[in-house]
C-alpha cells in the first residue's frame, strides 16, 4: 500500500468537519439520509475503476513473471532520509494506525470484489435463480481482515516475552507460574477450537438443510396447502431446527471458555421489536444475566482494591519476611477472586445461552407458524426471496450476532458504571460531574445514529447487484454493460464505506474528548484531595479503564439496533393478514362426508387479490358418485373453480355445501384433507418416497404397495436401492412427469376420499400414462364424485356431465350427449 493511498481517510472532499456535522445532525434527527449527504471521494485514483484497473494491471504482471519494480517501497518507520524522530513517527503511527488498517481492509475487500463480477459472469453456463445467486462479500470481507490480522501472528510471541519479564522482575520465579498457565492453555484453546470450528461445519451443513426445506416449503405452496400438510412440513423444518439449536447449545458452551480466555487471563497472568426479544428472551433469563454480569464487575472492582490496599500497606513493611507475608496474603486474595470470577464467567455464559436459544427457539416457532398461515397464493402478495431471506439471513443474526451484541453491550455498561460509581465513591464532588457527562455522552451516542443508517446503506448495493449480474444473460458470457453497472454500484458501495470509516473516526474523537475531560477533572480533584497513593492510583485506574468500554458501548449500541431490523421484520410478518383457522369450534360429522355430493347456491366470489367478480351466480348440484367435466377457455375460470372448492377465496355471497354442511364453517384442514386434487404440475417434496404418499404414516406398508401396484409403478419403485424409503430429491429429475403424476394418483388412492379433483395434464405426459389415470379414476373412485378440470373439451368427453363456463358464469350445465347436440361453446 504506497503513502498516499491513505490520503483519503483524512482529506475527503468535504474537506472540512461541517459536512460531518450535517450527516450526524441528519442521523440524529433520523432524517432521510441519502447518498448525495454523503462526502465524495478524494478524486478519481479512489474510484472503484481505478483501483479496479490499478489491481488488474499488477496482478495480470505478476502473473506474467514480469519483474516489479521496488519504487515507493520504504517502510513507514523505517526510512534513510529520516536520521532522527522515531518517537514521534510512533506516536503518529499509532494515532492513525486504525485509519490506515481500515483504508488496506477496506482496498481489499474491494479489489476482489471488483474481480468476482466479471469472473462470476463468465463461469456461469447455466441460469441460476435469485434466492440461490452465491453473495461473495462476506467472504472478500474476512480475506481481508485475515491478511491485516497477520501481523498479531509475530506480535503475540513479543509482547508476551514483555509481559513475562516485567512480572521476572517484580515476582522473580512466581512469574513462571503464568508462563506455565498460558502454555497449558494454548493445547487446550487449540483443542476447543478445533472441536468449535467441527461444530459449526455441522452447524452450517445442518442450516444448509433447513433453508434447502423452507426454500422448497415456499417454491411448491400452494401443493402444500391444497394437501393440507402443513403440520407434516412444520415437523420437518422444527426437527431440523431442533439440531441446529443443539449445535448452538453445544457452541453456547464452548463460548464459556472463550469467555473465560478473554475475562480471566489478566488473573492468570497478573422498541417493539425489543420487547419481543426480551419476552422470547425470559425475563428470568435476562435477569438473571443481568446480576451475574454485575457480580463479575463486582469481582474486577474488588481485584482493583485488593491491588490498592497492598500497595498501601506495603509501604509500611519493615523486613524481608513480613513483606513475603503480606504477599502471599494479597496474592490468596487475588487467587480467591479470581477463582470466584471465573465460576461467575460460567454461570453467565449458561445463562446467556440458555436465554439466547431460548428466544430463537420462540422467535423461529413463531416465524414458521406465521408463514405456514399465509394464504395459498402468498407469492401474489411477498416477495418469496425477501421471506426466503426472513428464514436464513435474519435468523442467523438472531441466532448467532445479536446475543453476542447483547454481551458486549451489558458488559460495556456494566464496568462504566461501575468505574463512576467507584470513583465517586473515592471523591464524592465527583458526582456533580456525572450529569453533564453522561448527557454529552448521549448526545454523541445519538448522533451515531448516522452510522447506523451508512451501515443498512452499505450491505445493501452488493447484494442485489450480484443477484442482478448474475441473472442477467448467464448462457452469453460477461457483458460489458453488467460489468459496467457491477462496477457503478461497487462504486457507490466503497464510497458509502468511505464515508463509514470517516463517521468512525469523527465519532471516536468525540469518546476520546469526553473521557479526557473525565481523566481531567478526576486528576484535578485529585490534587485537591489528601489521599493514599493506593487509593489515587484506583481512580486513574478506573477512569482510565473507561475508555475501552466507552467504545465498545457506542458500537454495541449501533450494532443491536441494526439487528433489531431483523426482529422488526418479524414483527412485520406477524401482522400480515393470515388465512382462516385450520381447525374451528364447529366440525363437522366424523364421517363427513359420506356422499360427496356438492351443491352450489347463489355463489359468487372475487378473483384472487382482485375486486372484481370472478364466478357469479352458480346455482347448480353435483350429484355423489357423478363424474363432472369443468371447461372453459380462460383458464381463470377453472382456477377460481379450484380455489372455491379449496376456500382459497372465500364466497363475497352465496355458499358451497358438500352434504349440506357449508364449508366456510368447517376448518381449512378439516375441508382441505377431505378433498384430494391430481394437479397439472405434479409436486413431490424431498424426502422418502413413502412420505411423499402417506405422509402421516396412517397406512401399512401392503397399502402402499398395492397403491403402487394399481398405478403400475410397483416394479419401478422395487428396482430403486431403498424402495419405498428411496430419497426424491428436491427437483424430482430422476422421475419423468407421468411417473409423478401416477404417484400422485397413488397419493389420492391411499386417502380414499369422497371427492376428487383432477386437472389436465401437460402436455409432455403421454397418452398411454394419461389413460391409465382415466382408467384407474374411473374403476378404483366409483364411489367418489370426480371433478376433471380442463380447457380442452376432448379431455372430458369420458364424464357423465359437462359445466361449461364463460368469464365467471355458467354456460351450460347438462350430460355430454346434449351439451354436444345443442352445439354451445363445448362444441367449439
Amino acid at each position: 500500500m504506497v503513502i498516499k493511498d491513505i490520503r483519503i481517510v483524512f482529506l475527503p472532499s468535504c474537506n472540512s468537519t461541517p459536512r460531518l456535522e450535517m450527516v450526524s445532525v441528519m442521523g440524529h434527527n433520523k432524517g432521510p439520509l441519502q447518498r448525495a449527504d454523503l462526502c465524495k471521494l478524494y478524486n478519481n485514483n479512489d474510484s472503484l475503476e481505478t483501483l479496479c484497473s490499478v489491481f488488474e494491471y499488477q496482478f495480470n504482471k505478476y502473473s506474467e513473471g514480469s519483474d516489479l519494480e521496488d519504487s515507493g517501497r520504504e517502510a513507514l518507520l523505517v526510512s534513510g532520509k529520516t536520521p532522527s524522530g522515531y518517537g514521534l513517527l510512533y506516536a503518529i503511527w499509532m494515532t492513525f494506525r486504525p485509519a490506515v488498517v481500515k483504508v488496506v481492509l477496506l482496498r481489499l475487500t474491494t479489489d476482489i470484489l471488483s474481480i468476482l463480477g466479471p469472473l462470476t459472469l463468465s463461469s456461469q453456463r447455466q441460469p441460476i435463480l435469485p434466492d440461490t445467486v452465491p453473495l461473495p462479500s462476506r467472504e472478500a470481507e474476512c480475506i481481508g481482515r485475515l491478511v491485516v490480522s497477520l501481523a498479531c501472528i509475530w506480535s503475540s510471541p513479543l509482547r508476551v516475552a514483555l509481559y513475562l519479564g516485567l512480572l521476572w522482575r517484580e515476582l522473580g520465579p512466581g512469574a513462571l507460574v503464568g508462563l506455565v498457565v498460558m502454555l497449558i492453555l494454548i493445547p487446550v484453546n487449540s483443542a476447543v477450537q478445533r472441536k468449535v470450528k467441527h461444530l459449526q461445519t455441522t452447524q452450517q451443513v445442518i442450516r444448509e438443510n433447513t433453508e434447502e426445506l423452507v426454500k422448497e416449503m415456499l417454491h411448491k405452496f400452494q401443493a402444500l396447502k391444497l394437501l393440507a400438510w402443513e403440520p407434516w412440513f412444520h415437523q420437518r423444518v422444527t426437527k431440523s431446527r431442533a439440531r441446529e439449536l443443539e449445535m448452538l447449545r453445544v457452541l453456547g458452551y464452548q463460548t464459556a471458555f472463550s469467555m473465560l480466555d478473554s475475562i480471566c487471563m489478566p488473573f492468570l497472568s497478573n422498541g417493539e421489536a425489543h420487547r419481543l426479544y426480551l419476552k422470547a428472551f425470559g425475563c428470568y433469563w435476562a435477569a438473571g444475566s443481568t446480576l451475574i454480569y454485575l457480580s463479575v464487575c463486582a469481582v474486577c472492582l474488588a481485584q482493583y482494591v485488593v491491588l490498592s490496599v497492598w500497595t498501601r500497606e506495603a509501604k509500611e513493611v519493615q523486613g524481608l519476611e513480613e513483606w513475603r507475608e503480606l504477599r502471599d496474603s494479597r496474592l490468596a486474595s487475588y487467587a480467591l477472586l479470581g477463582l470466584m470470577q471465573v465460576l461467575l464467567v460460567c454461570c453467565a455464559a449458561y445463562c446467556q445461552s440458555c436465554g439466547s436459544l431460548r428466544a430463537s427457539d420462540a422467535l423461529h416457532s413463531e416465524l414458521l407458524s406465521d408463514v405456514l398461515h399465509l394464504p395459498v397464493r402468498v407469492d401474489q402478495t411477498m416477495d418469496l426471496i425477501k421471506l426466503l431471506q426472513t428464514f436464513t439471513r435474519d435468523k442467523q443474526v438472531i441466532d448467532e450476532e445479536l446475543p453476542k451484541h447483547l454481551h458486549g453491550w451489558l458488559t460495556s455498561l456494566l464496568e462504566i458504571l461501575s468505574a463512576l460509581a467507584v470513583i465517586t465513591y473515592i471523591m464524592p464532588v465527583f458526582s456533580l460531574a456525572v450529569c453533564p457527562l453522561v448527557m454529552l455522552f448521549l448526545n454523541v451516542q445519538c448522533q451515531f445514529l448516522a452510522h447506523m443508517k451508512m451501515r443498512r446503506m452499505e450491505s445493501n448495493p452488493v447484494v442485489s447487484v450480484s443477484s442482478q449480474t448474475s441473472v442477467e444473460d448467464p448462457f452469453s458470457g460477461p457483458k460489458e454493460g453488467c460489468v459496467k453497472h457491477h462496477l457503478q454500484t461497487l462504486n457507490q458501495n466503497l464510497l458509502v464505506k468511505y464515508n463509514r470509516i470517516i463517521t468512525e473516526s469523527w465519532f471516536a474523537l468525540r469518546l476520546d474528548v469526553i473521557d479526557g475531560i473525565l481523566l481531567f477533572l478526576v486528576s484535578l480533584i485529585l490534587l485537591e484531595t489528601q489521599l493514599d497513593s493506593g487509593i489515587v492510583a484506583l481512580a486513574l485506574i478506573c477512569a482510565q479503564n473507561i475508555t475501552s468500554p466507552l467504545h465498545r458501548y457506542t458500537h454495541a449500541f449501533s450494532d443491536i439496533n441494526t439487528c433489531m431490523l431483523s426482529m422488526q421484520r418479524l414483527c412485520e410478518l406477524a401482522s400480515i393478514e393470515k388465512e382462516a383457522s385450520w381447525i374451528v369450534g364447529h366440525r363437522p360429522p366424523f364421517d363427513w362426508p359420506q356422499g360427496g355430493e356438492v351443491k352450489f347456491s347463489n355463489y359468487d366470489c372475487n378473483a384472487l387479490y382482485n375486486l372484481s367478480p370472478a364466478l357469479r351466480g352458480l346455482n347448480l348440484t353435483i350429484l355423489k358418485g357423478e363424474r363432472i367435466g369443468v371447461v372453459s377457455k380462460q383458464k381463470v375460470d377453472t382456477e377460481c373453480f379450484l380455489n372455491c372448492m379449496y376456500r382459497v377465496t372465500e364466497a363475497s355471497n352465496g355458499a358451497v355445501l358438500i352434504d349440506n354442511v357449508n364449508i366456510a364453517r368447517v376448518g381449512l384442514h378439516n375441508l382441505r384433507s377431505h378433498l384430494q386434487i391430481i394437479s397439472q404440475v405434479p409436486v413431490l417434496f424431498s424426502g422418502p418416497l413413502r412420505a411423499n404418499l402417506d405422509p402421516f404414516a396412517r397406512h401399512t406398508d401392503a397399502q402402499v404397495w398395492l397403491a403402487l401396484e394399481l398405478c403400475h409403478l410397483k416394479e419401478q419403485v422395487r428396482q430403486l436401492p431403498a424402495q419405498l424409503l428411496h430419497p426424491v430429491q428436491r427437483t424430482s429429475i430422476a422421475l419423468s412427469i407421468g411417473q409423478r403424476r401416477l404417484l400422485c394418483l397413488a397419493r389420492a388412492l391411499l386417502a380414499r376420499v369422497k371427492i376428487l379433483l383432477v386437472e389436465e395434464a401437460l402436455p409432455s405426459v403421454d397418452l398411454e400414462t394419461e389413460q391409465l389415470v382415466q382408467r384407474l379414476v374411473h374403476t378404483e373412485f366409483k364411489d367418489c364424485t370426480v371433478l376433471w378440470l380442463s380447457q380442452d373439451p376432448a379431455t372430458v368427453m369420458h364424464t357423465d356431465k359437462v359445466l361449461v363456463l364463460n368469464n365467471g358464469q355458467v354456460v351450460t350445465f347438462d350430460a355430454t350427449s346434449t351439451v354436444l347436440k345443442q352445439g354451445s361453446l363445448f362444441s367449439q
